[in-house]
Formats: structure tokens, C-alpha cells, sequence
């Protein structure tokens, strides 16, 4: 009668564990997943700040009229 109490305890230990397990593992993946978000955000920001410049026009158009024209 012990053993199967133990083992019930056990079983639900261990589902318990599984449980907060999975459910910190899928936050651990949106934090990464939403920083990843931010730092590609970032990077795209900074590219149209510097493709908007004046020197990244000029030698843009310089490359684009070489290889069009």
C-alpha cells in the first residue's frame, strides 16, 4: 500500500517538474526570440540611417550607373 503511494508521489513529482520545465523553456525561447527581434531591429535602423547619407548615395549610384549603363 506504501509503494504505490510513493510511486503516485513520484509520478506527480516528476510531472510537476516536466510541467515547469517545458513552460520555462518556451519562456527562455520568446526572451531569445524577442531579443533577436530588437537586434535585428536595431541593425535595420542603422542601415537606413546610413543608407540614407549622402556618401552611401554617391557611391551607390556611382556602382549602379557602372554596372546599368
Amino acid at each position: 500500500m506504501l509503494d504505490v503511494w510513493v510511486e503516485r508521489l513520484l509520478l506527480v513529482a516528476f510531472s510537476i517538474i516536466a510541467v515547469l520545465g517545458t513552460v520555462l523553456f518556451l519562456i527562455n525561447e520568446i526572451v531569445m526570440l524577442s531579443a533577436m527581434t530588437v537586434i535585428l531591429g536595431a541593425l535595420v535602423i542603422l542601415f537606413r540611417v546610413f543608407s540614407s547619407s549622402e556618401d552611401f548615395k554617391a557611391l551607390n549610384s556611382y556602382y549602379v550607373n557602372k554596372k546599368y549603363l
